[in-house]
């Protein structure tokens, strides 16, 4: 019990991603007067929360803003199937989630 217990005290919060596959329907690549913005959406995609639009976004200021962007390109010319995951805030773009991670093909993401 106190192993579990120091445990809590270093990792007090663990975020968990959702994530949703399908086919890209959409792109806009965009700018909101501080970063590059790249907004897609999924065929059939999750509108709940602060997403009012069944969109996600990623910001220039991420790490992965690049590969998430020519990839969702890719995989939308292409007609692959990706799976998104986001962590349901809407702070890049206020309407759409925020995207943290994109998969391809048979790997897991």
């Amino acid at each position: 019990m106190k192993k579990l217990l120091i445990l809590c005290l270093f990792f007090p919060a663990v975020t968990f991603a959702d994530r949703q596959t399908g086919y890209i329907s959409g792109y806009v690549p965009t700018f909101d007067g501080e970063q590059e913005v790249f907004i897609f959406k999924l065929e059939d995609n999750v509108i709940d929360g602060c997403n009012t639009t069944g969109r996600y976004a990623i910001g220039s200021a991420s790490a992965t803003y690049n590969t998430i962007k020519t990839s969702v390109v890719a995989a939308f010319h292409g007609k692959a199937k990706v799976t998104v995951e986001y962590d349901g805030s809407c702070d890049v773009w206020s309407n759409s989630f925020d995207a943290t991670r994109a998969c391809f093909g048979t790997i897991n993401c």
